[in-house]
């Protein structure tokens, strides 16, 4: 008998833009190994990562940090800070009492899922999307009910695609981004209320990521203002430029949900790293503001300045209303220069003329070989760079231009 990884784990789909991001890091292990010139480094538009490194308050907020265990559901003093972030923000009332800390918001959704729903429960999920949540709610055996979306509906899933899954089969969840991966489209505050209000009359858990909350120039509203079911997620990896410090949280009114997520993570995790909630709570100071809303304005900068690159090489580009990426289609790059699909023009992209992005595939199965998305977090410098070297890529390889 041969011993094998469990169904379960087979079945689960990697995460393209990972495996993106360690071909580019070996690209640039060997350039500069050959001592490749500066022309030659690669451009990476690959993940949502911030280039810029957190604010100095929070680096020393490190130094200061204990590194013992907390509770599972994390610090008081950060989730206070929290509390006041959405009193400051939104102007709504979150208690300490319904916040929990985790592991980025990849520990919260993990959380999330294992606590709401059972195995073969149906959960929806809009694509173009985050494929993470397709991943893990089917690692949690879960029944993912995709949603197609498009321009037509703002990339966000409406209530009516949602009645008629319901209809088939009764959905016992629905997880929607705002603003959105990869496409940053976001929910105005009446349509988001209006998935809420279907959710709360039809008992569907209804779960909110607002990683990309502070960043577009759209004012983004939250669910915690609607009712007491949703659960909310966030993270201090985007806005506040913390990725590698894996912190972030869990908000929902329901206590006795709540209690549950709490085991979930005292089993699954224990706790998030301490250094990191020390130092979120320093993120989260007004003297951090200035520094990271300047980054905001260089991301929605770098938006406008890459989609104009894009478009004169013959790119789609969706513009979004919030997060720091550009989802464009690329069916008539792919007709001139000869390709089948965005996975094969990545590659190329990558090889040829090293700039990292990401094929839609990893965010929309059926669709997405149209699709590519870069992220835009990076310095206006290699953001024009990145646009001259697919647009140089693009007209070398077609006469049609």
């Amino acid at each position: 008998m041969t011993l094998r990884p469990s169904k379960r784990a087979s079945e689960v789909s990697p995460f393209i833009v990972m495996e993106v991001l360690r071909r580019a890091n070996e690209l640039e292990q060997k350039l500069q190994s050959e001592g490749a010139g500066k022309h030659q480094k690669v451009l990476r538009l690959e993940v949502g990562q911030p280039s810029t490194p957190p604010p100095q308050a929070v680096l020393d907020a490190v130094a200061r940090a204990s590194t013992s265990y907390t509770a599972a559901l994390g610090i008081k003093e950060l989730k206070e800070a929290i509390s006041n972030h959405y009193a400051s923000w939104y102007a709504v009332d979150v208690p300490c009492s319904a916040i929990a800390i985790t592991t980025g918001s990849s520990g919260a959704f993990l959380a999330a899922f294992v606590s709401c729903f059972d195995a073969d429960d149906r959960v929806a999920v809009a694509v173009p999307g985050y494929p993470c949540y397709r991943h893990v709610l089917r690692a949690v055996c879960a029944e993912v009910v995709e949603i197609a979306v498009d321009e037509t509906t703002n990339f966000q899933p409406t209530v009516s695609q949602l009645q008629v899954e319901h209809d088939k089969k009764r959905l016992k969840g629905v997880v929607v981004a705002s603003p959105s991966n990869p496409t940053g489209s976001v929910l105005s505050a009446e349509d988001l209320a209006a998935l809420a209000k279907f959710c709360s009359e039809n008992d569907i858990r209804l779960i909110v990521d607002e990683i990309y909350h502070g960043i577009g120039d759209a004012k983004h509203a939250t669910a915690m203002a609607l009712h007491k079911e949703i659960i909310v997620i966030s993270s201090f990896s985007k806005y506040w430029c913390m990725t590698g410090f894996r912190v972030g949280w869990l908000a929902t009114s329901d206590e006795e949900l709540l209690s549950a997520v709490e085991k979930t993570l005292q089993n699954m995790c224990i706790c998030a790293p301490s250094f990191s909630q020390h130092a979120a709570i320093a993120a989260l100071s007004s003297e951090c503001q200035p520094e990271l809303a300047a980054h905001v304005k260089r991301y929605v900068n770098n938006q406008k300045v890459l989609a104009d690159w894009l478009r004169r090489a013959g790119f789609e580009p969706f513009m979004p209303q919030g997060a720091f990426y550009l989802y464009a289609r690329c069916r008539e790059v792919l007709r001139r220069l000869e390709m089948k699909d965005s996975m094969q023009l990545c590659r190329t992209l990558l090889e040829q003329c090293h700039v990292a992005c990401t094929p839609g595939v990893d965010f929309d199965v059926s669709r997405g070989n149209w699709y590519v998305r870069f992220s835009c977090c990076g310095s206006l410098a290699d953001v024009t760079e990145a646009g001259e070297r697919v647009l140089a890529l693009v007209s070398k390889n077609t006469s049609t231009l």
